[in-house]
């Protein structure tokens, strides 16, 4: 149950990332450019959503280490 729910936290923040990094890349184009046309690739977003992945799963397995190593 322990490694479920990690995996749960981890997609949620993995999602969260690659929505952030869409809206941060918007953000940034507008101001720096103003209207320009932009085109989205799958491998920098997929990137992000995998480290925030990583980093949400182990993130939530951070306290229960002590609970499995006894």
């Amino acid at each position: 149950m322990t490694y479920l729910k990690a995996t749960a936290i981890g997609v949620l923040v993995g999602l969260l990332a690659a929505m952030l990094w869409v809206v941060g890349i918007l953000y940034w184009a507008e101001r720096a450019v103003g209207d320009i046309h932009i085109s989205f690739t799958a491998g920098p977003m997929l990137l992000v959503a995998l480290i925030g992945f990583i980093a949400g799963f182990f993130w939530s397995l951070r306290g229960t280490r002590r609970w499995l190593a006894k």
